[in-house]
């Protein structure tokens, strides 16, 4: 008997079990209707549970936002926990990259790798294998023991380096090197020089200023034969022919005639015109004139100015020279040849004589057609 014959077959129930009644035979019904639709399902195959009726009741996908992992994933993955594939994928990349660094080349472990030139384990910068694993070549600064006495880098080979081209001290270049690089020295300290009676100094000879006495003879207005005049006069000219003189010896620097006239100007006086340097004065064979300038015009020259441009004594010593210069350098104020401009024997020329004392510059009048000396000095 089912439960609704049951139900009317009985008296009527209060309302509240009446109430308890149906909803007893709605839940009975709905066992019913469930196992008839899972006996007329079984001959049909099997569904996802993520196909539609999964969302028919609102079931939704896992998020995975959540941490869930879907079943197909983990199969797919690999066996285990999701957990413990992860942990697995990490060490394994972590294993990578510690092989990664243990390979990189490391310089001084014996082993010749990457960029590296050498490794011998012995790495030093005397060594033949130098920090960085490069190896010890001539040129790079550092000394290879036993094999290179020297290395300055890129002054190898330079002059005035203490080291050659090839690493050695035996083919520098230098001032004291016992051998006379002509492009560079003169001569090598200690020397003194075959004409000149000076002394080598830092490879050259010691500076000085050059004062010769004229090969040439020149009469009151500064004529000579084998001379041109180049339209200058007076002590113009005679400034002229001192230079043309040391010209052919190739002397450097300008040479000026130890001479003044009177005409009160800036150039009258030979001390103005030369200038003077504080340095010795010599004669072209090297004899000492004066120790300086200064010296020059307090005391007058050490030894008797009689050699020429040429370095050559002149004949028959002492000689006149034209002069109309104090001791000081400066114009006497005496006959000058107006303004050594005439030749003539009416006019006179204050002139001096080719010895040590103070006769040297200022000595008696001649008269200005006669021929005779100057002195020549390089300029200050």
């Amino acid at each position: 008997m089912d439960i609704l014959t049951i139900f009317a077959h009985h008296r009527p129930m209060p309302s509240t079990l009446r109430i308890l009644a149906l909803a007893s035979i709605a839940l009975a019904g709905c066992k019913q209707d469930a196992q008839d639709d899972s006996a007329s399902d079984s001959s049909n195959p099997p569904t996802s549970t993520a196909g539609p009726e999964t969302e028919t009741f609102g079931e939704t996908e896992p998020d995975p936002s959540t941490g869930s992992t879907d079943p197909d994933m983990t199969e797919t993955t690999g066996t285990g926990s999701t957990s413990g594939d992860t942990t697995d994928a990490d060490t394994s990349t972590t294993d990578e990259t510690t092989d990664d660094t243990s390979s990189e080349p490391m310089c001084n472990n014996g082993i010749v790798e990457g960029d590296e030139e050498c490794d011998d384990m012995m790495v030093s910068f005397n060594g033949p294998c130098i920090p960085g694993c490069l190896l010890n070549v001539c040129g790079d600064g550092h000394i290879l023991t036993d094999i290179e006495s020297c290395d300055e880098g890129e002054q190898n080979g330079v002059y005035g380096s203490q080291c050659g081209f090839d690493c050695t001290k035996e083919t520098a270049e230098f001032c004291g090197d016992e051998v006379v690089q002509e492009e560079y020295e003169d001569c090598e300290p200690g020397e003194l020089h075959d004409d000149f009676e000076v002394k080598c100094i830092g490879c050259k000879w010691a500076d000085f200023r050059v004062v010769f006495v004229s090969s040439m003879t020149f009469d009151g207005a500064m004529n000579t034969e084998g001379l041109s005049n180049d339209g200058k006069s007076g002590l113009a000219r005679a400034d002229l022919h001192c230079q043309q003189l040391a010209d052919t010896q190739e002397f450097s620097g300008t040479f000026r005639a130890w001479l003044s006239d009177n005409n009160g100007g800036n150039a009258s006086s030979a001390a103005a015109r030369i200038g003077g340097a504080e340095m010795e004065y010599r004669m072209p064979n090297g004899g000492l004139v004066a120790t300086s300038w200064g010296s020059l015009l307090e005391s007058g020259p050490v030894n008797a100015i009689e050699y020429t441009e040429a370095g050559v004594q002149i004949d028959n010593p002492p000689a006149f020279v034209w002069s109309n210069t104090s001791p000081l350098g400066s114009s006497l104020g005496g006959a000058d040849c107006a303004g050594w401009t005439v030749n003539s024997n009416l006019e006179g020329g204050h002139h001096g004589v080719t010895t040590a004392g103070p006769q040297w510059t200022d000595l008696q009048n001649y008269g200005c057609g006669y021929k005779i000396r100057l002195y020549c000095f390089q300029e200050g």
